[in-house]
């Protein structure tokens, strides 16, 4: 009897340490499926097209075959200027780019809506509404001015936004007078609730030599972010260097920025 105990025993533990290595392994399986990547988008800056963002995918590794690029016109017309051979479930990088990409606050509340259009015509078309956005100076300007100005797309989610050189007020750094609120940072104050509150923000900011700006956005400009997104959302990253290293245009082509920004959107 203690023989046949011991064998019945045995194959309990057997059994329980088989069930439990299933168990687990769905447990990491399912675990594994929850963190399934999603898309970002990217929008590039002033006068930016779709393809302003190519040496920054080049650093990356994305290959352009992997890239879904519209442009969106003055009319709200929605153009896929580089299509892909991809299911709508592995599309994971996407450039929206404006035929209007101004700089002035006429043209912030213009592009709110030409980004409306894209995320309905993501949305309605591949099955996209979950995302994180990586934005280039202006870019992140026109995703604020969405938020505030233009009733955002009701299931359309921004996870993450990591904001290259965001000039939060002003624009120009020769010009910026940092004790002064520019107008379109008067009229996003008026209107914050569009602001998803669990949004997280990391603003990158380049500091050429020391002086606390990239050549044209501030320090100062960036830190403006407080007054619109949820403070215990924002995050801040600086990349020291020269122009070449640091500057406002060369920081979107900055190795260690790249790196930065894509672990962000990536993890």
């Amino acid at each position: 009897m203690k023989k046949i105990d011991k064998k019945n025993s045995l194959s309990i533990i057997i059994i329980v340490l088989i069930v439990g290595f299933l168990v687990y392994g769905i447990k990491m399986s399912s675990k594994s499926s929850l963190k399934k990547e999603i898309p970002t988008i990217y929008v590039p800056g002033t006068s930016g097209t779709v393809g302003s963002l190519d040496g920054y995918f080049e650093i990356a590794k994305i290959k352009q075959e992997d890239i879904l690029k519209i442009n969106i016109d003055e009319k709200n017309n929605v153009t896929e200027l580089q299509k892909v051979k991809l299911k709508p479930s592995d599309i994971k990088n996407i450039v929206i780019a404006f035929s209007d990409a101004g700089e002035d606050i006429d043209s912030m509340v213009r592009q709110s809506s030409y980004l409306q259009s894209a995320f309905e015509y993501l949305e309605n078309k591949y099955n996209i509404s979950n995302v994180n956005f990586i934005g280039h100076s202006n870019g992140t300007v026109a995703l604020t001015s969405y938020f505030t100005q233009v009733k955002p797309v009701k299931y359309f989610n921004i996870n993450k936004i990591v904001a290259i050189a965001a000039p939060y007020n002003n624009i120009s750094y020769a010009n910026a007078d940092d004790t002064k609120e520019s107008d379109y940072l008067k009229a996003w104050k008026k209107n914050t609730n569009g602001i998803p509150r669990n949004v997280q923000l990391y603003n990158i900011y380049g500091n050429v030599n020391g002086e606390n700006n990239d050549t044209i956005v501030t320090l100062a400009t960036i830190k403006e972010s407080e007054q619109l997104y949820p403070r215990n959302n924002i995050h801040y990253k600086e990349f020291k260097g020269n122009k070449s290293e640091a500057g406002h245009v060369e920081l979107l082509f900055n190795k260690k920025v790249v790196k930065y920004a894509e672990s962000l959107v990536r993890e």
